[in-house]
């Protein structure tokens, strides 16, 4: 009995020479199916997967042929899956401390291929916990997501710790059909990624990869043009009933030509170039540096303009890299883990 894969690209097949793997937190002795994955193989139970997979449930239901292999006295099943992501899938299922909902934190590699393999043998209830641990990451809110991207973690089981990972989360929002998650992801990888790793990265190798590449690649030079928007809010001149024009304008003066340190790194080659997104969730630095400068008509406003240039911002993210509308990611949303 088979399972076709659906997700990622399907594994290379294992050498003879590999030794078989069997997690015994994962090998029953009394289960009564044997389940093998590359060179993983686990022994569990059938009805209990029968039970909350459809997909499975069909592929157990085949009648067994004289072909089928026998494990140990087992009939067994071969998914075309890796097996590490089947083992993280079957933990999810038999213990619940293993892969617990949001705010819990769970490695990424956990959450993707519980993510990949629920979406593909339909287990609905892991698949939803899976996204919101994945939206919770890279959420559809400004006030959400960029404290959560400027206090990154870059450990090993971090969701921010390089390209590479972060392609394998676009690309497991992709299959699983959770595409809000997309807009932050992909600015991140703008943010973050330095030219030298776009360059080197074995991604260029997969042409579902390469698409990925070039779109972060096309949403960066975007973004770069929007961020011109945050250098004509701060050179802005002084507002019609401006009570000190002479020293409004010095004040906006120098916040103009300070910009540009903070938008480039301080040498080349040095570091990724920021885009404006955290200086635009900033209200309490435009508060307290940018308007406590200036004069009350003057700071009144700014503060309206910087509301409005700020929300735009954030609506023309999605459209950087080709995606729908942030309403209509939401709405998606909605309708999906809603059913």
């Amino acid at each position: 009995m088979d399972g076709s894969d659906q997700g990622r690209p399907t594994p290379k097949p294992t050498s003879r020479s590999k030794p078989i793997e069997r997690p015994p937190a994962l090998w029953f002795d009394d289960g009564n199916n044997v389940i093998q994955a590359g060179n993983y193989q686990f022994r569990i139970h059938r009805g209990i997967f029968s039970a909350r997979s459809p997909v499975l449930h069909r592929v157990f239901s085949e009648p067994a042929s004289e072909e089928t292999q026998s494990v140990e006295g087992c009939p067994a099943t071969h998914l075309q899956d890796h097996g590490k992501d089947v083992e993280n899938l079957l933990l999810a299922i038999y213990d619940p401390s293993f892969f617990e909902p949001p705010p819990k934190d769970v490695p990424v590699d956990i959450v993707l291929s519980v993510a990949l393999l629920s979406h593909k043998y339909e287990i609905k209830p892991l698949r939803r916990r899976a996204i919101l641990h994945m939206e919770r990451n890279f959420p559809l809110d400004m006030d959400a997501f960029v404290p959560r991207c400027l206090d990154a973690d870059l450990s090993e089981n971090s969701w921010f710790r390089g390209l590479e990972t972060m392609v394998n989360i676009i690309i497991t929002a992709i299959h699983t059909n959770a595409l809000w998650v997309l807009p932050a992801a992909y600015y991140y990888c703008t943010e973050m990624t330095l030219p030298r790793t776009f360059r080197n990265s074995p991604s260029w190798n997969d042409p579902d990869r390469v698409a990925i590449l070039r779109e972060i690649l096309t949403g960066k030079i975007i973004l770069d043009i929007m961020d011109v928007a945050y250098v004509d809010f701060l050179a802005s001149p002084p507002c019609s009933g401006c009570l000190s024009r002479a020293s409004c304008a010095l004040h906006l003066l120098r916040l103009a030509r300070g910009l540009p340190s903070w938008l480039t790194p301080a040498k080349k080659g040095a570091g990724p170039k920021y885009h404006t997104l955290g200086h635009w969730w900033n209200r309490k630095w435009l508060k307290e540096q940018h308007c406590g400068g200036l004069c009350t008509p003057c700071a009144s406003a700014c503060i309206s303009a910087y509301e409005s240039a700020r929300d735009d911002y954030w609506d023309k993210i999605p459209s950087a890299f080709n995606l729908p509308s942030w309403k209509e990611l939401r709405s998606l949303r909605e309708t999906d883990l809603d059913k």
